[in-house]
């Protein structure tokens, strides 16, 4: 079983993705970057209640205890860590 992380502002990279992979061994997650999970739920609801209100909703990680894009010490020590072990990540959506 895989799963895809990606950042959601508004959702809809997620909930789009989400659709593409429902019926495959594939789980969707979106980390939110903008806005609290609830509101990002309610984002991804009207879209997909706007776009044929197919139901297949990505998992919706905890937002972050800090504010999206401003430099924090964990996520740079994360980011470290992550990039000794050979995995690379966009520092920004860390």
């Amino acid at each position: 079983n895989a799963r895809v992380v990606v950042p959601a502002g508004t959702g809809t990279t997620a909930l789009f993705l989400a659709r593409h992979l429902r019926d495959a061994d594939v789980e969707v997650c979106a980390a939110p970057c903008a806005t609290s999970s609830i509101e990002l739920k309610r984002q991804m609801t009207l879209l997909d209640d706007a776009s044929g209100s197919i139901g297949a909703f990505p998992t919706i990680l905890g937002a972050p205890p800090y504010r999206f894009g401003a430099p924090d010490k964990r996520v740079l020590a994360t980011w470290r860590e992550l990039a000794a072990s050979g995995l690379h990540v966009d520092l920004v959506y860390a």
